[in-house]
């Protein structure tokens, strides 16, 4: 299942992602009704990247995460960079764990 959503996400064209995608779902009906049809409830979420032309690096950071969480790790983390540059240790900004 993890192969056929990672061939999905990877594939450049929308409309194979989503036949991939629809394909995994009819596989799950039998045993996992509810899985297939949250599969299916999200599927034109899903390939909203795909069906817009994003590719490399905004389309790697929109696919994992919301954007607005990986603006404000973004943005603390550059915070914490310039208190460091500055002399400061950067424990005002609170510490956090970041990918």
């Amino acid at each position: 299942m993890t192969s056929v959503l990672r061939e999905a996400w990877a594939a450049g064209d929308a409309a194979l992602a989503q036949r991939q995608l629809e394909r995994l779902a009819a596989s799950l009906d039998p045993d996992h009704p509810g899985a297939a049809a949250s599969m299916r409830e999200g599927l034109d979420d899903t390939l909203t990247l795909q069906r817009r032309g994003l590719h490399g690096a905004l389309y790697t950071k929109l696919l994992t995460t919301s954007a607005i969480e990986n603006f404000s790790g973004d943005c603390h983390l550059h915070a914490q960079r310039q208190a460091l540059a500055q002399g400061h240790d950067g424990r005002a900004l609170g510490e956090r764990s970041h990918r």
